[in-house]
């Protein structure tokens, strides 16, 4: 998958999923379940637990952003794919990471390895 934001990195603009192009959140039909479960859980485990998105509780307002800009662009549109950060990060407390590689900007990733059954 490859994601695109917007320079101020506040929402995903566009995304590429299974060879497809798409200028809006897929559909639930349009990817399999599988992607979007190996998708929320890269991004949930993959970004900072500082980072985090507030729902608004006023109708038609956007959520709040605390942390990285990025990185709560990717986190909301995992919400908007119906997933659940929240619940992904529970499942995979940062005590529990086996290894964090850090971003790293010549690179432009970072990695965590987590310890599998």
């Amino acid at each position: 998958a490859v994601v695109s934001t917007q320079s101020t990195g506040m929402s995903v603009v566009q995304s590429f999923f299974m060879g497809k192009l798409v200028k809006h959140v897929p559909s639930r039909g349009m990817l399999t379940q599988e992607v979007i479960d190996l998708f929320a859980n890269s991004v949930s485990v993959n970004s900072s637990y500082s980072s985090n998105v507030i729902k608004s509780e006023e109708p038609g307002q956007l959520p709040k952003h605390l942390g990285n800009k990025t990185e709560c662009a990717l986190l909301q549109f995992v919400g908007e794919l119906g997933e659940d950060y929240e619940a992904v990060r529970k499942a995979n407390p940062e005590e529990s990471f086996y290894k964090v590689y850090t971003f790293n900007s010549k690179r432009k990733c970072m990695a965590t390895v987590l310890k599998t059954d």
